[in-house]
């Protein structure tokens, strides 16, 4: 028996409050900023307590909240926990420093930003960086920057393996660059498309859990924008209504769904994809 198309999308006309879309996103820029001046003081003196508690604890903050974000990244994020536990706090300083750098500057809309180790970078575009960062000075801007949303269970390997493939195929006169972020479930994905202002196009991959790890408060505060109705149908047909939530939440995404169902199925579905 053919499974049955999934119900009409609820006609929902209430706008999301923007009250509280500000403050995973401010937690994000403050705590970058506090772990940028703890490692630079860290990395002048020989060992202190103190301050790699507070290391620790900037990172604790961090790690659940660069999950949603492409830039540094996993893999980066990765290495300054490995920094600090070999205690290479003068890695780990000019590590976080060319990351808020980056941050700040925006230059990783542009290019690659080395920071793994055994990656070469170039001291011109550093002198560049922090010209940007400390003047505020803006150079080339013609190459537009977006991130996409990939809901699907898959590992970090598959994950970096996807996203090297994407920069592989990238040439010099394209007008973008983009990258990916992949997130594992429904509640992840709203979370993603809420908090990440780079984000302008969703993949859903077949089937997902609904139900995020993340148990972090100025995270989860994003759940409550979305109409209990949407989680209700996720039960049977989690890609609609996400597809749904999502064009609730921000319209102007484009959403792409990559499904086994027949090209019935598909055709009687109700989904915005």
């Amino acid at each position: 028996m053919s499974e049955s198309p999934p119900p009409p999308a609820p006609e929902l006309n209430a706008a999301p409050s923007l009250s509280a879309h500000f403050q995973a996103s401010r937690l994000r820029h403050d705590t970058w900023s506090r772990l940028k001046s703890s490692t630079q003081q860290l990395a002048g003196q020989k060992a202190d307590g103190r301050l790699v508690g507070e290391v620790q604890r900037a990172l604790a903050v961090l790690e659940p909240i660069e999950r949603y974000w492409a830039f540094p990244g996993y893999r980066n994020f990765a290495q300054l926990e490995r920094l600090l536990v070999q205690a290479d706090h003068s890695g780990l300083a000019q590590t976080v420093q060319r990351i808020a750098r980056a941050l700040a500057g925006h230059t990783y809309r542009r290019r690659h930003v080395p920071l793994l180790e055994g990656e070469e970078w170039d001291e011109e575009e550093e002198e560049r960086d922090s010209l940007e960062e400390q003047f505020g000075v803006r150079h080339d801007r013609s190459v537009a920057y977006f991130e996409v949303i990939v809901v699907d269970q898959i590992s970090e390997q598959a994950e970096e393996a996807l996203r090297l493939g994407l920069r592989s195929m990238r040439r010099a006169e394209d007008p973008f660059h983009y990258d990916i972020v992949v997130v594992p479930s429904f509640e992840d994905a709203v979370i993603a498309v809420l908090l990440n202002y780079n984000v302008q196009s969703c993949v859903l991959r077949y089937r997902f859990p609904i139900r995020s790890n993340t148990r972090t408060p100025a995270l989860r505060r994003y759940l409550d924008h979305v109409d209990t109705v949407f989680f209700e149908r996720a039960e049977s047909h989690p890609s609609d209504a996400l597809a749904d939530a999502i064009h609730h939440l921000r319209p102007e995404l484009d959403l792409f769904k990559v499904t086994d169902e027949t090209v019935g199925s598909v055709a009687a579905s109700r989904s915005r994809c």
